[in-house]
């Protein structure tokens, strides 16, 4: 396959617990991305879903993947997210985007997953940790250092629609052969049933292609966005629901 630039975003639970937890802490999402149509559902009931501690844009160039590095990928971007939820951890969403053939995500979603990931002369927990440190949110002391949870899932965003054997590979996370009739991948109906469109959700990995988001998306410009931003671009939004340790969290093709 044709090498194309793909978003892989991990979700990640914290061990750090804002001081408030009956709600949560930073700025509403509509405030820092256009939500279009949807924004006023999502203002609806901003008080109940997660906000935006802190966003910051990482230097492709320092980036460093155990498994990825062995790979003839392209690491063009990165970002991470710090989001506080009502009566939850801080979560992170560290993205990259990654220009290769699809099944070559693979290494990446490992990586990811199990934290193999280096930020310069830091690992990814210890640049989560300073990130939320200099963002100056105050965190429940007992909590300690911060530290990265268990509970996690991970998104995938390619740029074209893929057969389902791709795709299977993409979700487990494994170059191998599959079973269809044993399979646990969920095909939701209401995200396939255009021809261009498609979707997949795994336990661990979810699938769509995401063509027009990862033309038009561009990452944040600083490290602390301004209130209000020129609102330049289209944001889609990928209705489904993941849970992330206590935190259900709503999936957007936008981080």
């Amino acid at each position: 396959m044709a090498r194309s630039v793909h978003r892989l975003s991990t979700v990640i639970a914290t061990t750090a617990e804002t001081v408030d937890l009956l709600r949560a802490e930073g700025q509403p999402l509509s405030e820092l991305l256009r939500l279009g149509r949807l924004e006023p559902f999502y203002v609806a009931a901003a008080r109940q879903l997660p906000r935006v501690l802190a966003c910051r844009d990482i230097d492709a160039d320092s980036l460093t993947f155990r498994r990825g590095e062995s790979t003839t990928a392209t690491v063009c971007r990165a970002r991470l997210w710090l989001f506080d939820a009502q009566a939850g951890p801080v979560v992170v969403v560290f993205s990259v985007d990654v220009e290769c053939a699809p099944t070559v995500l693979i290494p990446f979603l490992e990586d990811c997953y199990y934290d193999h990931v280096a930020v310069g002369s830091f690992s990814l927990e210890r640049y989560v940790a300073e990130t939320l440190e200099e963002a100056d949110v105050q965190t429940v002391e007992s909590a300690g250092l911060t530290a990265l949870g268990p509970q996690r899932h991970q998104m995938v965003f390619t740029s074209a629609t893929l057969p389902e054997d791709p795709i299977q590979r993409i979700v487990y996370r494994a170059d191998l052969d599959w079973n269809p009739e044993y399979s646990s991948i969920r095909f939701p109906a209401e995200l396939n049933r255009r021809p261009a469109s498609g979707a997949a959700v795994g336990a661990y990995v979810c699938y769509s292609p995401s063509r027009t988001i990862l033309r038009t998306v561009p990452f944040c410009p600083r490290y602390r966005l301004s209130p209000r931003p020129a609102r330049s671009v289209r944001f889609a939004w990928l209705p489904t629901m993941r849970s992330c340790g206590s935190v259900t969290f709503p999936v957007t093709v936008a981080l």
